[in-house]
């Protein structure tokens, strides 16, 4: 199975997730912009502001099977819009969110939030 093919449901609250990888069979990174055009196929592609917000205000029931991944949205910085927010779970802080760029790489462990209709 290509990693691209991986896929992670889950819910918080009564809204139901995917939290999706992007990379070919061999491939060590592609860039953001990549990463966000090889998951918009399905369930509109990822999750944008209002689903975003949801999540954050629902950190703490982010499943422990996501540990270790960046959860990447396509909620845009309002001050750098290549920036995307992102969360990401650290030992002993649990989750927050935190932005990164479209314009770097991402690599494996990277997986885009979709929600699922």
């Amino acid at each position: 199975m290509a990693h691209k093919d991986v896929r992670i449901e889950f819910m918080v609250g009564d809204r139901r997730f995917e939290a999706v990888r992007f990379l070919k069979e061999g491939e060590v990174s592609v860039s953001g912009d990549e990463m966000l055009a090889r998951t918009a196929g399905q369930n509109g592609g990822a999750i944008g502001e209002e689903d975003e917000k949801f999540l954050r205000e629902h950190l703490g029931e982010l499943p422990t099977k996501l540990r270790g991944y960046w959860l990447v949205t396509d909620r845009r910085s309002p001050d750098h819009p290549r920036d995307v927010s992102c969360f990401v779970f650290f030992d002993g802080g649990g989750w927050c969110r935190d932005w990164d760029w479209l314009g770097g790489q991402w690599g494996d462990d990277g997986l885009v939030v979709r929600r699922c209709v």
